[in-house]
């Protein structure tokens, strides 16, 4: 895995009324060709990861790494940060219901499925 997790209740909420927008972290990667951000995608619960060393964050939400691949022998691995959860307010997409959700998984499988 190309993060360490601090247990099995790491999971945070962005709090009554509030998210994190979900923004790529880096301007040029495979798994983000083709990939919108226009709509503004918020997430409201996220486990919380430190990425290991030589990992990559591709996906922040808030200042939080959201999407961090890397490494492992001959292929890819990839780790997501983000829960299903949460209530959006008027004018908010939540990222599970972003257009730009069904790219980015299929780019992330793509990407994954080369061997190094």
């Amino acid at each position: 895995m190309p993060v360490h997790i601090s247990g099995p209740f790491d999971l945070k909420w962005a709090g009554k009324g509030m998210s994190w927008s979900l923004k790529p972290a880096i301007a040029d990667h495979a798994i983000l060709d083709g990939v919108s951000f226009d709509e503004k995608p918020q997430v409201f619960w996220q486990h919380y990861l430190q990425p290991k060393r030589n990992s990559e964050v591709i996906l922040t939400a808030g200042d939080k790494p959201a999407l961090v691949v890397g490494n492992y022998g001959k292929g890819q691995v990839a780790a997501l940060s983000l829960s299903p959860t949460g209530v959006a307010t008027d004018g908010e997409v939540q990222w599970w219901d972003w257009n730009g959700w069904f790219p980015l998984v299929r780019n992330l499988f793509n990407w994954a499925k080369e061997v190094r």
